[in-house]
């Protein structure tokens, strides 16, 4: 799946002006590449906290889930598809190699600073989700209105 993600973000923007992929389809719902960004942004941070795990078991890990500014979040963005595409390309290739080169450790668990204990195969999981589902938000928010 990682080794596809740039694929399929390059894909899904073609055709489209940036414009396009920086309107927002609703005031509250992301444009195609604010949710490219956040994807490009969350890889890394969940990609180095399974690193930590898989390293050591009941390791402390940084949360990979930091703090948003809601002005910030809710101001739409003007990004550039090109760069921001070869960011999450990657980025979810270093995550590729990751997930082909460890066999041992997936079963480990990290402590994220507020208490939580996540495990690191379930982290995976989370990414491949997270990376996915935002594609089906990009491919509703780039359809027609009807």
């Amino acid at each position: 799946m990682f080794k596809s993600l740039g694929v399929w973000w390059r894909l899904l923007t073609d055709g489209f002006s940036v414009d396009e992929l920086n309107r927002r389809p609703a005031p509250e719902v992301w444009s195609a590449l604010e949710y490219a960004l956040h994807s490009a942004f969350v890889l890394p941070l969940l990609r180095e906290a399974i690193e930590v795990m898989l390293t050591r078991d009941r390791a402390r890990v940084r949360d990979p889930w930091p703090a948003l500014d809601i002005e910030d979040a809710t101001r739409p963005q003007i990004l550039d598809p090109v760069p921001l595409v070869e960011d999450l390309d990657r980025e979810a290739a270093a995550f590729a190699r990751l997930v082909d080169t460890r066999t041992t450790g997936w079963d480990h668990l990290g402590l994220v600073d507020n208490g939580t204990w996540w495990q690191a195969e379930a982290t995976l999981l989370h990414a491949v989700h997270d990376t996915t589902h935002h594609l089906l938000d990009v491919r509703e928010g780039l359809r027609p209105p009807r």
